[in-house]
């Protein structure tokens, strides 16, 4: 397309009225825009293939529009780019005219995993959400205010109280949209949320949505059921390979694909029998806020000028305002902007540190203590694992005389593999077990770094508390003549220890995304810790190049560091015959106490400096 002198100064004017106040990115903006969601040439690639190809759509404030189509033809992938959680490879999604990924404010997006925790009931969940999510000058009366307001709204009042685990389908679904309508979004996408539900669940999930959208705002839905496509104000059809195929009300996508019911459109596309003309003229209705639509044929859209008038944009000749077809190219015309805005930025106004931390300490501690069976297995192992190492040895095990150096290091080597074991095996899955929650939380403004502390110093107490009593327990049965200084001294370095597992299992559950893959990769962070510790096989017993590379097992560090605070370096020398034969050597001991927290701790800031940079690329 050819533009005109007087349409390159428009653009040009434009241009520099957003660079004028500062919006920044906005330099691949085309034209501005007066529709809600405006998608202009959307493509996505996904390992080598193209899952989404060059799609247009425009969503208007009052519609609530139905996504249909073929497996695998890109319906998932195309509300998650439009809601901005993942970005596209070409084309641009604009949000009241401005790039979605600097307006998410404004975009709510429910997945097809839950948000919320079933162990909460529900007004605790969107209390802990809202403290999440609303900007730090909310005081508690308004956010119980915007509590009362979203289960009005999603009529959920008399659940108030109830655990979510205890609630119907088409329940959860509605809260999990309560939680999203709690920043007061513009704009909804669900991806399938009447998966699973019957088919009296699924009419009313959809009469919900509907209402939601006549209330004001703009809802788009992923959607297998087409008993309710009727409720739409328009459907978008997707076939395979990522094409939109059909964009128009639901009359005129049975008229263009020459069936009779919704449900045999289906037919056709996995047929791939798709009529010729249907992917012309597709058509978009225009709703209003009482839910009348008035159908549009899809055409250029018409720029203004200063004087009120504007261009055509298909052929750039002049237009009066009010026209609705161009009088030189006869095209119809479907947008008139008469004030587009371009002159302000929405501005995130995230909650404080404080609240956040505070919210995502105490939802954690909540959730700990109501699962109940988790934590009996927790503590209940303590006893368990202490019982059997106290009874592999002799009471004087950890007395200089009477105790074998050999059987002591084996005792101390024991220690550390339990406090590993302890702090990693949680730790391992408390992240990606709630995946979905945190992506959208992090786009409602929670912050990666407020998160991990939250989940860090939660885990770290469970795995203090765990290594204290299994130490106290093995210290009572087996006793030691050293002081208190110095068996305090070793609890540190255990508690320690469990809290650089807790950072290394944190690092595995951010990175992975099933629990069962975070439970396949455990074992092979694990085993090096056991290798290389230095007890099964010393040190100096070790070739030159393995020798250097077991200094990065952080459990090495805590078996010295135990090994010296109770003098085996002494003891060692004492018993000639063991020290021939064990291969220790004199250096695994020399260091000091000090060094070995110093590492540790290092070790543990590594591991969260890891973990926090992994999340923040996540939510990005």
């Amino acid at each position: 397309m050819t533009l005109s002198l007087q349409q390159c100064a428009y653009y040009e004017t434009c241009l520099q009225a957003a660079e004028d106040v500062g919006l920044s990115g906005m330099s691949d903006v085309t034209a501005p825009s007066a529709s809600l969601l405006d998608v202009r040439g959307l493509s996505y690639w996904a390992g080598g293939k193209l899952i989404l190809q060059s799609v247009d759509v425009r969503l208007a404030r009052g519609q609530l529009v139905g996504i249909i189509g073929a497996s695998g033809a890109g319906k998932s992938t195309l509300v998650k780019l439009c809601a901005g959680v993942i970005r596209p490879a070409g084309g641009q999604v604009l949000v009241e005219g401005r790039l979605v990924q600097e307006n998410r404010k404004a975009v709510a997006y429910v997945p097809q995993e839950d948000i919320v925790h079933h162990a909460l009931t529900v007004e605790e969940a969107l209390s802990y959400g809202g403290q999440i999510r609303l900007p730090r000058e909310t005081t508690r009366e308004e956010l119980e205010g915007a509590i009362d307001r979203v289960l009005n709204e999603l009529e959920l009042t008399e659940q108030r109280e109830q655990l979510v685990a205890s609630l119907s389908g088409g329940q959860l679904k509605r809260v999990n949209v309560a939680m999203e309508l709690l920043t007061r979004p513009s704009l909804i996408f669900l991806d399938e949320p009447t998966t699973g539900l019957d088919p009296a669940l699924e009419r009313r999930t959809m009469e919900n949505l509907r209402t939601l959208a006549h209330g004001g705002r703009g809802v788009m839905v992923v959607t297998h059921a087409t008993s309710s496509l009727e409720l739409c104000d328009a459907i978008i059809v997707m076939a395979k390979g990522g094409r939109l195929v059909y964009w128009g009300a639901l009359d005129g996508a049975l008229k263009r694909f020459g069936v009779d019911r919704p449900e045999e459109i289906y037919e056709v596309l996995e047929a791939d029998e798709i009529p010729a003309d249907v992917t012309r003229g597709r058509a978009a209705p225009e709703p209003t806020l009482g839910g009348e639509t008035a159908e549009r044929s899809s055409a250029p859209k018409l720029t203004r000028d200063g004087a009120g008038g504007g261009f055509c944009g298909e052929c750039g000749g002049s237009i009066d305002s009010g026209t609705s077809f161009c009088g030189h190219c006869g095209q119809p015309i479907i947008e008139v902007i008469t004030d587009p805005e371009l002159g302000e930025v929405a501005v995130v106004r995230r909650s404080s540190v404080v609240r956040q931390l505070g919210a995502v300490l105490g939802r954690g501690l909540r959730l700990l203590l109501r699962d109940r069976r988790n934590l009996l297995i927790m503590f209940g192992q303590v006893p368990l694992i202490a019982l059997l190492i106290i009874g592999l040895f002799k009471p004087d095990v950890l007395e200089k005389t009477g105790g074998r150096p050999g059987d002591s290091l084996q005792l101390l080597f024991m220690l550390v593999t339990a406090a590993i074991w302890f702090g990693s095996i949680g730790a391992a899955r408390e992240i990606v077990k709630e995946s979905a929650i945190y992506m959208r939380e992090a786009a409602a403004g929670l912050r990666s770094s407020v998160y991990l502390v939250g989940k860090y110093l939660i885990q770290a107490l469970v795995v203090a508390l765990q290594t204290s009593i299994l130490f106290a327990l093995v210290v009572v049965f087996r006793p030691t003549e050293a002081t208190i200084a110095v068996i305090g001294l070793c609890l540190a370095i255990l508690v320690l220890t469990g809290m650089v597992a807790v950072a290394m299992g944190l690092v595995i559950s951010a990175s992975v995304r099933t629990e069962e893959q975070a439970a396949s990769i455990l074992p092979l962070v694990l085993i090096p810790q056991l290798l290389f510790a230095g007890a099964i096989v010393p040190v100096a017993a070790m070739s030159e190049p393995v020798a250097r590379l077991s200094a990065l097992a952080f459990s090495q560090w805590s078996f010295s560091g135990l090994g010296i605070a109770l003098d085996m370096s002494g003891r060692i020398s004492a018993d000639t015959a063991f020290a021939s034969a064990s291969r220790f050597g004199t250096a695994f001991f020399g260091h000091s106490v000090g060094l070995s927290l110093a590492i540790l701790s290092l070790f543990a800031l590594v591991f969260l400096l890891s973990t926090w940079l992994v999340l923040r690329a996540r939510s990005e």
